[in-house]
């Protein structure tokens, strides 16, 4: 437990980086934090089947990680959609992902939000899901773990 509270800080100032560089055109970022022997791969699909993950973006290191999603974030950017995966190592897996988790019945849309926000709300509770960071278009930042949404 005490290594994914270590991790889900990481994903938490890894956001705060890529929100700190004021990206011209944001078209909002979301990543999924998991552990590679539990979650379910068959709730994504790659959106750029040509394109693979760099090897050095790790959690480690969020100031070279919010250097690639800042650039990769902006909307003429192919990247730009979808959520982006990491392993409980720290390490990105999976660029641009469809992600469509299982609806929860008894969690409730935030209304001031679309569907990035409430996917990351549903696929925080799959199992092998650390946790799930987003940063929405008007760049406020949240992390879901369990279905509870945190404001940063």
């Amino acid at each position: 437990m005490l290594k994914n509270k270590k991790l889900k800080q990481k994903l938490i100032r890894m956001l705060r980086e890529i929100n700190r560089k004021k990206i011209v055109n944001f078209a909002g970022l979301g990543i999924v934090l998991y552990d590679s022997e539990e979650f379910p791969l068959q709730h994504c699909a790659s959106l750029r089947l040509s394109v693979n993950p760099p090897k050095n973006i790790d959690l480690n290191q969020p100031r070279e990680a919010a250097q690639f999603f800042s650039q990769t974030s902006k909307n003429c950017h192919n990247l730009h959609d979808g959520y982006h995966l990491f392993n409980k190592e720290g390490k990105l897996t999976h660029v641009a992902q469809y992600f469509w988790p299982p609806i929860v019945k008894n969690i409730k849309p935030n209304e001031s939000y679309g569907t990035r926000h409430l996917s990351a709300k549903y696929g925080s509770c799959l199992r092998g899901v650390i946790a799930i960071g987003i940063i929405n278009r008007d760049r406020k930042i949240f992390y879901f773990i369990n279905g509870k949404s945190y404001n940063i």
